[in-house]
């Protein structure tokens, strides 16, 4: 197995199951490395020993049946954050973070992409962001929904479910779809990781 580090992308093994998660760190025990890997499919973590490979399109497709579905699912966390964003627009009130907006927690994820999802390109990234914005304005079109930069992480995580929905019902778009669908599972990892930096429920106005 190749060297891993924390917050890498990997593809392991657990109870039979094959799926993707990221290294959230790891212990030693009777000279045996124990990792321990927060499921993207789960969003939960698991301990892990063995069976772990680096995430890359050959590991995916080796072993991932359902490598091509929408592997998006609804953490708690990200629940109570929507579901207090509903309520607090209901009184008139608007998330707004100056220092982390929309733009701003994009830059700092494709850099963590760059470092942490070794077989990606920047230009694979780039071209799963046009797409994702070529996407973006068919929903705001449809919807009449307009994403605001300093909605920060709330619309980071409006974007992420209102496209993961789009692709689900739209069969035009499928040379971009792939990418656009990694980009948003690994967007909400990220978010996951740093929510406490990017979240604070007293920025509402």
């Amino acid at each position: 197995m190749q060297k891993i580090t924390n917050n890498q992308y990997v593809v392991f093994k657990h109870q039979d199951e094959w799926q993707e998660g990221r290294i959230v760190d790891y212990t030693t025990f009777e000279n045996k490395i124990i990792y321990n890997i927060y499921s993207l499919k789960y969003c939960k973590s698991f301990s892990v020993q063995e069976h772990i490979l680096i995430s890359s399109p050959e590991n995916i497709k080796r072993v991932l049946k359902d490598s091509n579905a929408v592997r998006i699912t609804k953490n708690e966390t990200f629940l109570e954050i929507l579901n207090y964003d509903e309520a607090q627009s209901k009184i008139g009130l608007r998330y707004s973070c100056l220092n982390f907006t929309l733009q701003k927690i994009l830059e700092l994820f494709i850099a963590h992409l760059l470092d942490n999802k070794l077989y990606l390109t920047k230009e694979e990234i780039f071209l799963s962001i046009e797409g994702l914005k070529d996407i973006i304005k068919e929903i705001q079109g449809e919807i009449n929904y307009k994403l605001i930069d300093e909605e920060g992480v709330i619309g980071c995580l409006k974007l992420c479910y209102l496209t993961v929905n789009y692709l689900l019902t739209n069969e035009n778009i499928m040379e971009v779809k792939n990418f656009v669908q990694m980009f948003c599972v690994y967007l909400l990892d990220f978010l996951l990781v740093n929510i406490n930096l990017f979240y604070d429920k007293n920025m509402y106005i």
